[in-house]
């Protein structure tokens, strides 16, 4: 009975510590509120600090901008250049990978006047601010904090009894 016991709590250890390393931390948010991400190039002046990126395995959208987010201010930048929107499938499962250029720039990076698309304040979760694709997004994708991603596809209808 003991060796059941042993068995079942260094089980127990072993899941306790797998759900310990998805958990990322938390960002102040007066901290991401000073990051911005966009689809655009940094203004003049911004120095480029390397390549970044943003996942979540099996969430939303939201969940791998707030992980860009958090790991542009661990590397102490304040402007995420996006690259690429990712939406890896794993047998039927998927989350997103956000990938992009850090930079940091000397006063709070403002999108310029003369970009085509406006640049994107980071959002916490829970700001009603929507954000758009500018241009709109093509035939089969869809618009999510403002990057265009492919739509899922169309579910069939069950038949009617």
């Amino acid at each position: 009975m003991s060796t059941t016991i042993r068995g079942l709590s260094g089980l127990l250890f072993v899941v306790l510590a797998g759900c310990a390393a998805f958990d990322k931390g938390r960002v102040d948010p007066r901290v991401a509120s000073q990051i911005w991400v966009s689809k655009m190039d940094p203004p003049p002046g911004c120095e480029f600090l390397g390549a970044v990126k943003g996942t979540s395995p099996l969430g939303p959208l939201e969940e791998a901008h707030g992980d860009v987010v958090r790991n542009a201010v661990l590397r102490g930048g304040n402007y995420v250049a996006v690259d690429l929107v990712e939406r890896p499938v794993l047998v039927g499962l998927g989350g997103y990978v956000v990938n992009g250029r850090l930079f940091a720039c000397p006063t709070p990076a403002a999108p310029t006047q003369a970009a085509a698309a406006p640049a994107v304040k980071s959002q916490v979760p829970g700001d009603a601010v929507p954000r758009s694709c500018e241009p709109d997004c093509a035939a089969g994708f869809t618009c999510q904090l403002g990057a265009c991603i492919a739509a899922p596809a169309p579910q069939a209808a069950a038949p009617a009894n």
